[in-house]
């Protein structure tokens, strides 16, 4: 997807959420973006799987 295709999402997170999400960033060599994109795709095709079972 193109990043003139995507929209901006802002949200507010504990301390110690942020700061997990910067050392997996890191870890993993990813943005911070990117993990919270995954998470929330997984999340969506879980619920999707549930819904068709």
């Amino acid at each position: 997807m193109k990043v003139r295709e995507m929209q901006q999402v802002i949200f507010r997170a504990e301390p110690e959420i942020k700061a997990w999400l910067e050392k997996k960033a890191q870890q993993e060599e990813r943005s911070q973006n990117w993990l919270v994109g995954k998470a929330l795709r997984e999340a969506m095709q879980r619920d999707e799987q549930i819904k068709h079972a």
